[in-house]
């Protein structure tokens, strides 16, 4: 999920992790984001995509696919406390189904949507009504480097499903599409299947008996064949795998604008660098363990680092876009990716404990704004001070006269 929108925005995001043994009791057989059928296990990640931190985490069975995850996510979050009146949910074509808006509004949540052209009939309507506007220069907006077009359109929903009886589809909203039009990303997708059908050609041709499966399906697909078994691209088929290559949907039910509903897809990526942290660098693309008690602790600590790799990439991205230095110059340009090499550069602060206190290492200037990066306060020395606060019992109380009156000698002369 993602956005910086109505004060907070959360990302949505799961990821699969195949086990070695299936004794774990949230392995389930399933298909993950590849297609690739085998035993696995999911997990959930809610991230705030400004702050990076880590609002909601859960693992589930391995055989539940991500549309159906929404309306259990949601029943946790409200259960959690959270105000949903100021929060985004972003999500990606994984989670897009009517049902999941339909419960989203129940709920009285905002969202951003990455909605499939196969999802709904509507949606490849809308495209189509619209695909001049969309190919309209008029249109373009240089910031995204893409064309934009946004649809207002009535959307019905039952507002109080009952079990078991019909749905009453009587209360209506307005969603905003968003279509996008990337140039770059249709020529880069016309240039590959060029390349592959030229190649298929050019070996049926010369070999045929050594076209792979893929190639012969490419060739069933935009090929047709003459009565002698020649075989000739079919540029009308061609141009209608590419009408929608570079056409991007989005649907929400809050954000109006095009650009800001754009840049709050983007920031999904939050999201995702959080779950290369967790299977890349954290090595959890694998459970690695033999029982469940011990995946779900090695889990939750994962999680955790996951989390504090997420708050200091959103930190680094914060002191990038403002943070400068005394002379209101920045001193560095941390990369965005380079988290992990920040965090080594401090690894080598120690502390020295003693019974009355702690003392850091020195702690040079390029180390100081390393931390100023962080948002953290320098570490300096300290001394424990013990308090007592506890009254003393009356009768260990002495009289002011009592020790006068004992400390007074004839030869002390009164000053």
């Amino acid at each position: 999920m993602c956005a910086t929108w109505m004060g907070n925005a959360r990302g949505i995001r799961s990821t699969s992790i195949t086990p070695y043994l299936e004794n774990i009791s949230s392995v389930e057989f399933g298909k993950n984001k590849d297609l690739i059928s085998a035993p696995q296990t999911n997990v959930l990640l809610v991230l705030d995509q400004q702050s990076g931190e880590a609002v909601y985490f859960r693992n589930f069975p391995g055989n539940v696919p991500d549309v159906c995850t929404v309306r259990n996510t949601l029943s946790e979050l409200t259960m959690s406390g959270i105000d949903y009146s100021q929060i985004v949910l972003v999500m990606d074509k994984g989670y897009g189904s009517g049902a999941n808006w339909d419960d989203m509004l129940r709920s009285n949540m905002s969202f951003i949507s990455n909605a499939r052209r196969n999802l709904n009939a509507a949606i490849t309507e809308i495209i189509d009504e619209n695909y001049a506007q969309l190919l309209d220069w008029n249109n373009g907006v240089s910031f995204l480097k893409q064309n934009a077009v946004t649809v207002p359109v009535s959307w019905s929903y039952d507002e109080h499903p009952i079990a078991g009886k019909r749905s009453q589809k009587q209360t209506k909203t307005t969603f905003y599409v968003h279509l996008y039009f990337s140039k770059d990303i249709t020529d880069e997708m016309a240039r590959r299947l060029q390349e592959q059908l030229g190649a298929a050609l050019e070996l049926h041709r010369t070999n045929p008996t050594d076209l792979s499966d893929t190639q012969k399906k490419l060739l069933d697909t935009y090929g047709d064949v003459a009565g002698d078994g020649t075989i000739t691209i079919n540029m009308r088929k061609v141009c209608e795998k590419l009408k929608y290559a570079g056409v991007r949907v989005l649907v929400s039910n809050a954000i109006s604008d095009a650009v800001e509903c754009c840049i709050a897809y983007e920031e999904r990526n939050e999201v995702e660098h959080a779950f290369n942290t967790l299977q890349s660098r954290l090595s959890c693309n694998r459970t690695q363990v033999h029982t469940t008690e011990a995946w779900e602790g090695k889990l939750f600590l994962q999680m955790l680092a996951t989390a504090i790799s997420a708050m200091v990439r959103a930190r680094i991205k914060i002191y990038n876009q403002g943070g400068v230095g005394e002379n209101g110059q920045k001193k560095y340009r941390v990369h965005y990716d380079s988290d992990h090499k920040l965090l080594a550069k401090l690894n080598n602060i120690y502390m020295t404990h003693f019974n009355g206190g702690w003392v850091f290492d020195e702690i040079v200037e390029e180390k100081k704004e390393l931390f100023r990066i962080l948002n953290l306060p320098v570490p300096t020395s300290g001394q424990f001070v013990e308090q007592n606060d506890a009254p003393e019992a009356p009768d260990d109380l002495i009289d002011i006269e009592e020790i006068a009156a004992e400390t007074a000698f004839d030869d002390v002369a009164d000053l």
